[in-house]
């Protein structure tokens, strides 16, 4: 159930865990081998985190690096943080787990931040831990996300928006263009770059979108999101001369509630625009389905 007092597509709020119990905890019960390996490493990772904190909330990703440089000696540290994530942070046998649910539930309404339509199902490392071990449990790195986000997001070494530090909803990045056809409608969403934006943080959301395939998902949800509007979009119609007298109405009423509790850049803010620029050429297709008895139970006229 969508909370309506909570805006999707703001910044995440961190939960900004005392790291060194949280690594603590995670390597607790390995054995004392791998547990005194882990513990000599752990200044160094809480330092990296640290230093990792400080270049995100600039956006100087670039910035960042493991400071591990002999090849043997990191693929060691790779190796074992890696499971760490694997083995022990992720797995639900473990009580360092909590942490892991805990961070999955800050997405509000458990939707996802990257695609805001689906399910947190997992965590997403914005940083990859095969390339940032260091990182692998540091919650200023752990990314609440669905499933196919996240799939999409482990074949691409391209850098995305990072959702705790980076505010993208207040301004608007995206554009629906609406094309009406005789009997059918389809729709194209396109990214367009805010003129306060840098062209590092557009580029990052432009990897975003092509990486997941958004744009497409966006396109054909946005013909479910509509058919579910059609009936209603139809009843505005049935009694009016004009756009502007009932279906202006009830797209601005959408767009508001909409741009209110997913944001102004969700999927279905942006088609609500979409047909209310649009709005014009809607009133007229809904009208001609209307008149040729096209259009089924939904746009009938009676």
């Amino acid at each position: 159930m969508i909370n309506k007092g909570i805006m999707m597509n703001k910044r995440l709020e961190r939960k900004d865990f005392n790291y060194s119990k949280v690594f603590d905890m995670a390597i607790e019960s390995y054995r004392e081998d791998t547990a005194k390996y882990l513990r000599q490493k752990k200044e160094y990772c809480l330092l990296q985190n640290n230093e990792f904190i400080s270049c995100a909330s600039v956006q100087k990703y670039n910035l960042f690096q493991e400071s591990i440089k002999e090849k043997d000696e990191f693929e060691t540290f790779k190796q074992k943080m890696v499971k760490l994530y694997n083995d022990k942070f992720s797995n639900k046998k473990y009580k360092v787990r909590e942490y892991y649910d805990e961070i999955k539930l800050i997405s509000p309404n458990n939707i996802c931040p990257y695609c805001l339509k689906r399910e947190v199902r997992n965590l997403d490392h914005f940083l990859p831990k095969t390339k940032y071990p260091s990182l692998s449990i540091s919650d200023a790195n752990l990314i609440p996300s669905c499933s196919d986000c996240n799939h999409d997001k482990l074949n691409s070494t391209k850098l995305y928006i990072n959702y705790y530090f980076e505010e993208i909803d207040d301004v608007s990045f995206m554009k629906c263009y609406v094309d009406f056809g005789n009997e059918d409608i389809n729709f194209r969403f396109e990214l367009i770059k805010p003129p306060t934006w840098e062209d590092d943080k557009f580029n990052r959301l432009t990897n975003q979108f092509e990486d997941t395939d958004l744009l497409k998902f966006y396109a054909e949800q946005a013909k479910i999101e509509y058919f579910r509007k059609e009936k209603s979009f139809c009843r505005c119609v049935k009694n009016s001369s004009s756009y502007n007298e009932r279906l202006k109405i009830e797209l601005d009423d959408l767009i508001r509630d909409e741009e209110e509790v997913l944001g102004i850049n969700s999927l279905e803010a942006t088609l609500w625009r979409g047909l209310d620029e649009s709005g014009t050429e809607l009133f007229k297709y809904i009208r001609n389905k209307q008149k040729s008895g096209a259009s089924g139970e939904n746009c009938e006229r009676k």
